[in-house]
């Protein structure tokens, strides 16, 4: 079954000494109570290693989004590239220096 793309509202980061995992979740379009109604669609566990490295990943591209929008710079076209910076589209080069390579690991 393909993964499709969904808009998440809700996420919980739960931890353990070793390991995180996360959960996601998107509206149902269901009204309960005055309230959106909400389901789990996504929980991921990582190791803490793992999940370092993750979030600085994350940091990162918020700190690229910031700093983009306070110049108000266009935003570039991703990049994707596989864990040794190799890009798989090949009309961009693998050279070419941008802060944002998505890196697949």
């Amino acid at each position: 079954m393909p993964s499709l793309p969904v808009f998440i509202t809700n996420y919980e980061i739960l931890r353990s000494q070793d390991y995180v995992m996360i959960t996601f979740s998107t509206p149902t379009g269901e009204v309960v109570d005055g309230r959106m109604r909400t389901v789990e669609v996504q929980r991921f566990t990582l190791s803490h290693s793992r999940f370092v490295e993750f979030a600085a990943g994350v940091a990162q591209i918020a700190a690229n989004i910031d700093a983009a929008a306070s110049t108000g710079a266009a935003r570039p076209e991703p990049r994707f590239a596989n864990q040794d910076g190799e890009d798989h589209r090949a009309n961009t080069s693998a050279d070419e220096a941008r802060p944002d390579l998505v890196v697949r690991h």
